[in-house]
């Protein structure tokens, strides 16, 4: 966007680089010189950051800039503001509903006399279709392929629909059965956020699981349906970057809209490991520091403001089984037998507590 029409323009700075030269121009938060900022959810900042970027006093003005700045007190009035994303990412079931709706405005586009190759997404589009395939073949050596065709073979229709798609559209990307799978708004409420403090660390013989199902169900206790859960703590620099990824992925589970670990070194390893260059890690570091999205454990801790506080001492975190649909019936390993044997007394599938009936899950070792 050129800064002519961005009323933001002012903050365009240059990111310098360490041979003297640079990595380009980017939209600086602290350009912006307001002391709130500092103070905000890092979460936050990153919506913030979005919308000074594009920022058209169109779809977003300069008046919903400053809601996300006063996010402490936007976030109680439960304000609206345009969400413009970088890049969007759609499954199969989410995706091809869009696509029909883009072909659909193109042929009103056509029957209006305007050319229909008009209608495009907005902002880059990836449709991964990735939730349909069915393992009839396992087993196999040759499973993949085999599940494969047969997905093919079910879903003509709907694939030469996807495929019309991919080379119709500008500004999207459709990518095919066994790539992998995903999991992924434009307006939205400005959410409140939870601040959950992790410190201790975790005994020996307690897992990742057994802390996620202490953390989901203190979250659903403490209710976050709606609301951005960011984790924070100087302990959290030892927690391992697949412990942080299991707790982030249970969000749907303890009914966050996003759990969420500040980018660290740990962020910048994994993307080393996954084949990014040292050159792009770079410039991440680097634009991240000077837009004080970056957390360093080891500089001076700066106290974010939350909308409310939790906090767990990982070393009170011990070992719990959990039911795979219900992972917040968790019931500590230790206290297993005995709820084994109340649940046997008590009606199939129910066990009564303080005279009330509560549905029980079918209890696995996690």
């Amino acid at each position: 966007m050129g800064t002519n029409s961005n009323p933001f323009g002012f903050t365009l700075k240059t990111l310098p680089n360490s041979d003297d030269g640079d990595y380009g121009s980017y939209y600086s938060l602290p350009a912006l010189c307001d002391e709130r900022i500092d103070k905000l959810p890092y979460t936050i900042r990153v919506l913030l950051e979005s919308a000074i970027c594009n920022c058209d006093c169109f779809q977003m003005t300069k008046e919903d800039v400053e809601k996300i700045i006063d996010w402490e007190k936007s976030c109680l009035e439960k304000v609206e503001i345009p969400f413009k994303p970088a890049r969007v990412i759609l499954q199969d079931f989410t995706g091809l509903p869009v696509l029909v709706d883009f072909a659909s405005m193109r042929d009103a586009m056509s029957k209006l006399g305007v050319d229909p190759a008009r209608i495009n997404p907005v902002v880059p589009a990836d449709i991964v279709i990735d939730h349909s395939v069915t393992a009839d073949v396992m087993r196999s050596t040759k499973a993949v392929q085999a599940n494969m065709e047969l997905e093919f073979e079910r879903n003509k229709e709907r694939f030469a629909c996807l495929k019309w798609g991919s080379s119709a559209f500008q500004n999207m990307l459709i990518i095919p059965p066994g790539s992998g799978i995903v999991h992924q708004h434009m307006s939205m409420v400005l959410p409140g956020v939870v601040g959950f403090k992790l410190y201790g660390a975790l005994r020996n013989g307690v897992t990742a699981t057994d802390l996620v199902l202490t953390v989901t169900q203190m979250l659903r206790k403490h209710g976050v349906v709606g609301k951005f859960v960011e984790f924070y703590g100087r302990r959290m620099a030892e927690l391992a970057l697949p412990d942080r990824a299991t707790i982030a992925n249970m969000a749907p589970e303890y009914g966050a809209t996003v759990g969420f670990f500040p980018v660290y070194n740990v962020t910048l390893e994994y993307l080393k490991m996954t084949g990014r260059t040292d050159e792009a890690v770079s410039i991440i570091e680097a634009y991240l520091r000077a837009n004080r999205m970056f957390v360093d454990y080891n500089e001076p801790e700066i106290e974010q403001t939350y909308l409310s506080y939790l906090e767990l001492d990982l070393r009170g975190a011990e070992s719990c089984v959990s039911g795979p649909k219900r992972p917040h019936d968790q019931v500590p390993l230790k206290d297993m037998k005995t709820d084994w044997h109340a649940c046997l007394d008590n009606k199939v599938g129910f066990k009564v507590q303080n005279r009330q009936l509560i549905k029980l899950s079918v209890f696995t070792a996690c």
